[in-house]
């Protein structure tokens, strides 16, 4: 979905959807390589790690292009292929992994922000992309004004690629543009900010 998602909204995008599943494919071919067909999901996150941060080296991008270049490190085909992303485009990696290799997964907006993580019988794992998938106690994210993190739907992360791409396009007073991309992305998620968003471009 993530792929067709890029497809629409980039359709001057020359690198096939066919090719971006391939690259996905061996990815997830290489954490199954590593483990028992029985492996449980701390030995997949263990292996998946492994695979994305210290083979494939994703790493977060230095911070003086993080501005500049926000819709290609939120992306999945330039996370892909670049090996640098965002919070956004590290995480939406991350799941499109975990999805082949049977792992699933929860996703969490607190503001600002999303990570991805496990839920276990004891407690959440968290797996914060952004930092080479360390566990970060939960409770780091949490404060005097967030009490809960709040939790997401696949189809909604699908949703948050679009508002995000949407904002770009309106920090650049591309008007129509942004307006258009708000309106995708209100076919995968509805909250107050989006349809503010869409009133007001």
């Amino acid at each position: 979905a993530l792929l067709l998602l890029e497809k629409e909204l980039s359709p001057q995008k020359r690198v096939p959807i066919s090719s971006i599943e391939a690259s996905l494919d061996l990815l997830a071919l290489s954490v199954l390589a590593r483990i028992p067909s029985d492996a449980d999901p701390a030995i997949k996150i263990k292996e998946l790690n492994h695979v994305l941060f210290d083979e494939l080296a994703l790493r977060f991008p230095p911070q003086s292009e993080v501005e500049e270049k926000t819709q290609q490190f939120s992306e999945l085909s330039s996370v892909l292929f670049s090996r640098r992303g965002i919070c956004l485009g590290a995480s939406t990696l991350y799941l499109c992994l975990a999805q082949r290799i049977g792992l699933p997964l929860s996703i969490f907006t607190p503001p600002g922000h999303i990570f991805v993580g496990y839920k276990g019988a004891a407690a959440l794992r968290a797996i914060e992309t952004t930092a080479r998938g360390i566990d970060v106690p939960v409770e780091e994210y949490l404060g005097t004004s967030l009490r809960s993190l709040p939790e997401r739907s696949l189809k909604e992360v699908i949703g948050m690629v679009a508002f995000n791409r949407a904002a770009i396009a309106l920090n650049k007073k591309e008007w129509e543009k942004a307006l258009s991309t708000y309106t995708t992305a209100s076919r995968f998620e509805s909250d107050e900010e989006l349809s503010l968003m869409i009133s007001m471009t």
